[in-house]
């Protein structure tokens, strides 16, 4: 199953929801664009160098359990939220052979989970997985959204002004 739709409509909350409702595992394809960055920056790699993330992303594992997102096997569910992480994750994310590597992290970990599994992202349904055999599409007004960024924010201490 597919949870889409841009950002603040609420489809991690959702498709946690839904995941542990129907006992399937959850994926956040957020998370591991958000861990990739942060292995980037602490290896010193700048985000814009496309070649030097793609060489980072071979010396470390991204995976995803009941923890949340991992890096080489820790738990950095706190640390990919940081503010540095988030003012990096956008230029990552542009680098087209970086979101083919991570779309293929993502992949792989579905294929473990044997489909049993919610995921939920901004194009999950489109293109990593388009032939989803449930897809949700998520939406809200922009000022619902605005006030559930800021809301997010400020629960992790980041002043979004």
């Amino acid at each position: 199953m597919t949870i889409d739709g841009p950002s603040g409509v609420g489809k991690s909350t959702v498709a946690q929801a839904v995941a542990r409702r129907l006992g399937l595992a959850y994926l956040d394809t957020g998370a591991t664009y958000r861990a990739a960055t942060l292995a980037a920056l602490a290896d010193g790699c700048a985000p814009t160098d496309e070649l030097g993330i793609l060489s980072v992303l071979e010396r470390h594992s991204i995976d995803y359990d009941e923890r949340g997102i991992l890096l080489d096997g820790v738990s950095v569910a706190v640390d990919v939220r940081s503010e540095a992480v988030t003012a990096a994750v956008s230029a990552v994310s542009a680098h087209p052979r970086v979101r083919a590597e991570i779309v293929d992290i993502q992949r792989r970990w579905v294929e473990r989970h044997h489909s049993h599994a919610v995921v939920e992202g901004r194009d999950i349904g489109t293109v990593v997985f388009p032939d989803a055999p449930v897809k949700v599409y998520l939406t809200a007004s922009p000022l619902v959204r605005a006030q559930r960024r800021a809301n997010d924010a400020e629960v992790g201490g980041q002043d979004i002004d």
